[in-house]
This record gives structure tokens, C-alpha cells and sequence, in this order.
């Protein structure tokens, strides 16, 4: 086994995360950048064991993350009040999954081992689906994409209203279920705050027997 490298290791001089800076000054998206501490963005390099020339290690060591499109996708970094969890808290050594980031109504993206591209936990039918983009072209298309078309049968008329009342470690629980013919109707169904953590553990169980 190799030995894990330090922070300091792992910190170059030629980092992403100018790079990523103007990216959201110039995004299509509202995003916002959140705060971390110093100790926790290096402490979350660390945990990756990947430098800051990537855009996995310059969001990792930078910021706590991005809130993006008035919050309804949230991009994992460091950890911040406004989010749940951060880049380490997230990552599953025993599933081989880094979950990067998540949306409000439980869809999850994530990296999984021997995989280079990130894949989408969707809430509509509990199936990892592959973007078939890298981390860093997912940030493009987060920053930059049509989200509005993309989340099209799962935004409703007050969805961004609603947003506002969640805690940072919130997500809304769609029921009917999306996954069923009942939850078909978005602006009908019952929205109700639950743990991030809580609905990615329900959407992951729900998947597995939906999809076997």
C-alpha cells in the first residue's frame, strides 16, 4: 500500500482554483462560493489523496462549496453550515463511491471506482446513470448548463420559495415517490424536509430493489 501523502504534498503552485474562480464569475447559473476553514480544505485534500491542480483537489482545498442555481444543486467541497456533509464526509471506501455533490429533491452525483466520469443517482427512477461527463466537465455544466430543462419534471412553481426554508443538511422528500406513476404530478405532491443523509440512504435501498 502506498503511503498516504500530506497536504503539503499534494498542494502545487500551478492549482485549479483560479481557474475555477472564473469559471462562476463568468457562470450562466447563480452560484455562490461558501467559506471553509483553512484546516478543513487540507484536511479534505488529504482525505482524497489528489493535488489541487484538479478541480476535485482546488474545490476540495479551497471552499467549503458552491451553491449553485439558488441553491437547488449543491457542489461539495470542505464543508460549510450550508451543505450536508463535505468531500470526506461523503466518500465510502466500502461502497466505492465520492458522492460530489447533490440537488434538493435527493438526485445525487457521484464518482465511482474504475470509473472516470461522474453518474447521477436520479430521484425519478433510482438508477445511477452515467453523464458520461469527468468532474471537471460536470462543473462546466453545472455552472453553465440548462438546468431548467434537465430538472424539468421535478421543479415545481414555488420550488425556489421553498428552497429558502430548508436547513443546510435538508433535501425535500417528494411523496408520492417520483419513481411511481402517482409522483408524476410535481406540484401536487407533499414536499417535506428530511436529512440529506437520511434520503440518499432510502434512495440507494429503494434503488436496489427497484432495479434488481
Amino acid at each position: 500500500m502506498s503511503k498516504m501523502k500530506s497536504y503539503k504534498e499534494l498542494m502545487v503552485p500551478e492549482d485549479a482554483w483560479e481557474e475555477i474562480q472564473s469559471l462562476v464569475s463568468e457562470a450562466a447559473n447563480p452560484v455562490t462560493i461558501v467559506s471553509c476553514s483553512i484546516e478543513a480544505g487540507r484536511k479534505t485534500l488529504e482525505h482524497l489523496q489528489v493535488t489541487n491542480r484538479s478541480y476535485l483537489g482546488a474545490i476540495a482545498l479551497e471552499c467549503g462549496g458552491l451553491l449553485v442555481d439558488y441553491g437547488w444543486l449543491k457542489i461539495l467541497g470542505a464543508g460549510n453550515e450550508r451543505l450536508s456533509g463535505s468531500l470526506a464526509t461523503w466518500n465510502s471506501p466500502i461502497q466505492n463511491i465520492l458522492v460530489v455533490a447533490y440537488d434538493i429533491i435527493g438526485g445525487f452525483f457521484a464518482i465511482h471506482s474504475n470509473n472516470k466520469t461522474v453518474f447521477y443517482l436520479a430521484p425519478d427512477t433510482l438508477e445511477w446513470e452515467d453523464t458520461e461527463c469527468t468532474y471537471s466537465e460536470f462543473i462546466g455544466w453545472a455552472l453553465n448548463g440548462d438546468l431548467q430543462l434537465f430538472y424539468k419534471t421535478m421543479r415545481w412553481e414555488s420550488w425556489m420559495a421553498d428552497s429558502q426554508t430548508l436547513k443546510g443538511d435538508q433535501a425535500f422528500s417528494i411523496v408520492p415517490y417520483l419513481w411511481t406513476a402517482e409522483g408524476q404530478n410535481i406540484e401536487q405532491a407533499s414536499k417535506r424536509p428530511v436529512s440529506v443523509l437520511e434520503l440518499y440512504e432510502l434512495h440507494q435501498e429503494m434503488g436496489k430493489s427497484l432495479n434488481t
